[in-house]
């Protein structure tokens, strides 16, 4: 008869579950410790390789396949909280304990309901669902005119000094491009070396395509007018928060050093933010010499003390256009995807003066436009006032180092995939 106990357990699989012991805890980390050295030594034989850009995005896949991949820093960011990763809390519990880390944080949106350029973020999140590190998204602005690889290095550079500290986790990074305003006053005395918006934005894209946790936030060259860099981190928090409820994230400005000093320490501390500025050996003292006790608490100096080729050591937009303008090959500092797009679509001929920038290089391409016409006149992020005390600052987790240098010695751009 239906609903008679014989006939419901008839119809139901039968599932035997195991007691667990303490014998299986340790048997299955020592499994996921293993696995874990597995991938750190595929990451960092990967790291030593370099080789051309079809080896390096075939390891990648590789990298992919196993639950690691992240570019160069991955063995030093990704390595301790990568996949297979128990969640913390649940060493000592089994499976309980990790389910119990699990339900401390609501359920992430399905990844076809986050939308750019949170895409990647939630992808981080969604690999490391118990854990209980504070995200970190960085975040940096610029002209990109053109993009070139050192504005990336910077990233991972930013990413590896965090890796060192026990309660923050990077989740990802925003590459915002300037409106095209800001870049006009930049190239007033050669205006023809201005690129256009579609392009540059495209060009961002292009260079961060290969990678798994830095993307491109259109909002600042989208909008009507120039927005200063206070602006771009509170809509980036306020996307990260509405996209993402629940969570608690650490926005940090990432920067050179040089630029370090037109930033505002103190409207950076009222809003809960953070700064971390990459110099390079021969910048580091006469920024050390300038940089106010102000910074102190909210920002950190970090020398990126890796020996490059000369060729990325120079890299500049300026030098980059020179380079173009000059019919010489830029790959070496921009890489080889930039490097084709810009061949594609004749950048040097038209910052050089030769080819005329056409109407449809000053258009936005479908998507883009799409996007200006549903965002232009949204509402502007609103300012955000933390509370002293509210955020600790980001020196309490560093034991203290003040305003101290750190040096950082990140592989040369080889291991990079992009």
């Amino acid at each position: 008869m239906p609903g008679s106990p014989d006939t419901a357990t008839q119809s139901q699989p039968v599932m035997v579950v195991t007691p667990r012991t303490a014998a299986n805890n340790e048997a299955e980390l020592a499994s996921l410790r293993a696995r874990l050295a597995e991938l750190e030594s595929h990451v960092s034989r990967s790291i030593v390789a370099g080789g051309d850009e079809d080896e390096l995005e075939a390891k990648e896949q590789d990298e992919d396949e196993l639950g690691g991949g992240g570019g160069a820093g991955a063995a030093a960011a990704d390595g301790v909280s990568g996949a297979g990763k128990v969640p913390e809390g649940a060493e000592g519990g089994g499976a309980e304990a990790a389910v119990a880390a699990v339900d401390l944080l609501p359920p992430l949106a399905a990844p076809k309901d986050v939308k750019d350029p949170l895409k990647k973020i939630g992808d981080c999140l969604r690999q490391h669902p118990g854990c209980k590190k504070k995200s970190v998204v960085l975040v940096s602005c610029g002209a990109y005119n053109p993009v070139h690889l050192m504005q990336i290095r910077e990233f991972y550079i930013a990413r590896q000094f965090f890796a060192g500290l026990a309660e923050y986790r990077v989740v990802g990074g925003l590459m915002s491009p300037c409106h095209d305003t800001h870049v006009r006053v930049k190239t007033r005395i050669t205006p023809k070396q201005m690129i256009t918006r579609r392009h540059r934005l495209e060009l961002c894209r292009e260079a961060v395509r290969g990678s798994s946790w830095i993307d491109v936030d259109r909002w600042d060259i989208t909008r009507r007018r120039v927005m200063d860099y206070l602006s771009v981190m509170e809509h980036a928090q306020e996307i990260c928060e509405k996209q993402f409820p629940g969570r608690e994230f650490r926005l940090v400005y990432v920067c050179r050093g040089s630029h370090l000093l037109t930033l505002s320490p103190k409207a950076m501390r009222e809003r809960g933010f953070a700064c971390i500025a990459i110099c390079r050996p021969g910048d580091t003292d006469e920024l050390m010499r300038q940089i106010p006790t102000s910074w102190t608490g909210v920002a950190h100096v970090v020398e990126d003390s890796a020996i490059l080729r000369r060729e990325m050591e120079s890299a500049s937009e300026v030098t980059v256009r020179q380079a173009l303008i000059a019919r010489q090959d830029v790959a070496q500092c921009v890489g080889n995807k930039v490097a084709r797009y810009m061949q594609r679509n004749k950048i040097a001929d038209k910052i050089a003066g030769r080819l005329p920038w056409t109407a449809e290089d000053k258009e936005w391409n479908k998507g883009d436009e799409s996007y200006v016409k549903a965002t232009l006149n949204e509402a502007p992020p609103q300012k955000r006032v933390v509370k002293p005390g509210e955020i600790e600052q980001l020196g309490d987790a560093v034991a203290g180092q003040g305003m101290a240098v750190i040096p950082m010695n990140l592989p040369p751009m080889e291991a990079f995939r992009y």
